[in-house]
């Protein structure tokens, strides 16, 4: 909760910090659903050295650990971020959990995609999937 009310003042933070919050957050519903809570998260290069914008990941993977299924070890929330100088290309993937219907208000990614279009224009790429089984983000920014 903190990161969220003081982070969010600022426009630019190292996007390990960024990092950290979504692995305290994945952490804590570790704890909650232990021992049967399953993802993956994989990270390439060097994330300490990004002054990234703050929450611009975190929703997706709220968002996946919220409507996904995480108690089947063959059914993980995936995430994957990768970084290069030109590049930051972040996935998140979840298989859908059809007993969870809740109808979400949307305001979370909705503001994401309308703070891309605002600090990236036309620098970025966001590519979101749904089929009947998984729902898959693809979030590319140009650096």
């Amino acid at each position: 909760m903190r990161y969220t009310l003081a982070q969010n003042k600022r426009d630019l933070l190292p996007l390990s910090e960024e990092v950290g919050f979504i692995e305290d957050y994945i952490a804590l519903h570790s704890m909650q659903f232990y021992p049967h809570f399953y993802h993956t998260f994989s990270i390439e290069g060097a994330i300490d050295k990004l002054l990234f914008p703050p929450l611009l990941l975190a929703p997706f993977v709220e968002n996946a650990i919220k409507h996904g299924i995480t108690h089947v070890e063959k059914q993980p929330v995936n995430i994957r971020l990768d970084v290069t100088s030109k590049t930051l290309v972040f996935e998140v993937s979840n298989y859908i959990n059809a007993q969870f219907r809740e109808k979400g208000s949307g305001i979370g990614i909705a503001n994401v995609k309308r703070r891309l279009e605002i600090l990236y224009p036309g620098q970025h790429s966001l590519n979101m999937e749904k089929n009947d089984l998984v729902y898959r983000i693809s979030l590319m920014v140009k650096l």
